[in-house]
C-alpha cells in the first residue's frame, strides 16, 4: 500500500543514518534494496547526502527483472 511504502522509505532513511555513524573517514557505505522503488533507491540516497555531506556518491546502481534478476538497487557512497 502506499502508506506502507512511505513507511519503508522513512525506515531506510533511518537505517542509512545509523550506518552512517560507523563509517570511519575514508570508509565506504554501500546502501542496496530489493526492489525498483525509487522513491527507496535514488531517492533516499539523494536526500541521505544533502543531509551527510561528509559523503559522496562513488556508484549507484539499478537493475531491473528484464536485466535477468528479480530486481535491485545498489548505491556506493564514500565517506571523506
Amino acid at each position: 500500500t502506499p502508506q506502507k511504502q512511505e513507511e519503508i522509505v522513512m525506515l531506510q532513511r533511518k537505517i542509512l543514518d545509523k550506518a552512517a555513524k560507523y563509517v570511519k573517514p575514508d570508509g565506504t557505505l554501500i546502501f542496496s534494496t530489493c526492489t525498483i522503488a525509487r522513491e527507496e533507491n535514488e531517492e533516499n540516497v539523494h536526500k541521505f547526502l544533502e543531509t551527510h555531506t561528509e559523503f559522496e556518491l562513488e556508484q549507484m546502481r539499478q537493475c531491473f527483472p528484464y536485466e535477468g534478476c528479480d530486481g535491485f538497487f545498489m548505491a556506493k557512497m564514500h565517506r571523506k
